[in-house]
């Protein structure tokens, strides 16, 4: 968080950089809530998790890391433009 805002204003005069960052932004927090739903749930149940509730948290976990992935990809776009992927 810190070094996105310290970046944020380097890369804000680029046009559609303040959408991007936008995105950027509610993906973070979306991870940061989903993880922190997830690892309160693990607490709470003391790790056993086990039938419906099991299938339930491994999609979680499943959404969380996608959501990883998608962080990473626009952080990637605000670093290197838009086209920073060769395919």
């Amino acid at each position: 968080v810190i070094a996105g805002r310290l970046r944020a204003s380097a890369v804000a005069s680029r046009p559609g950089a303040m959408e991007l960052i936008g995105v950027h932004r509610l993906l973070a927090f979306s991870v940061l809530a989903l993880s922190v739903g997830l690892a309160v749930l693990r607490l709470w149940r003391h790790g056993r998790i086990s039938g419906a509730a099991r299938i339930l948290y491994l999609g979680l976990v499943s959404t969380a890391a996608a959501l990883v992935l998608a962080t990473g990809h626009q952080g990637g776009k605000i670093s290197f433009g838009e086209s920073f992927l060769p395919f």
